[in-house]
């Protein structure tokens, strides 16, 4: 069964096998870790993580974030982000990174 993680939002991921299926913005350059492969598909995007074999699948906010992940840190990422979803709040989006952003490190999906 799949678990929603915490985030803000539909910033989340959801976690399945592959069997069955800090607070403040920080100045660090950010990359996927080298086991984690991004795919899109129509309903997001799927994170692969290959040590574990586990897919995590990405809401469209997610994938967003995550395709605007090599362009820095939290910052330029919701500075990105602003200038795409201008009709979105710009509190919320910062939010939505942030809390986005602390899972995949939490989770090992992101190197600084």
């Amino acid at each position: 069964m799949p678990t929603r993680l915490a985030a803000a939002n539909d910033a989340n991921i959801k976690t399945l096998s592959r069997a069955g299926q800090s607070a403040g913005l920080e100045r660090v350059a950010m990359r996927l870790a080298k086991f984690v492969k991004f795919r899109e598909e129509k309903f997001g995007a799927v994170l692969f993580e290959t040590r574990s074999e586990k897919v995590f699948t990405l809401s469209p906010t997610a994938t967003a974030i995550v395709r605007e992940i090599g362009a820095g840190d939290e910052r330029a990422i919701s500075a990105r982000l602003k200038e795409q979803f201008d009709d979105r709040d710009a509190a919320t989006i910062e939010r939505d990174v942030r809390t986005f952003v602390a899972d995949l490190r939490q989770r090992g999906l992101l190197e600084d």
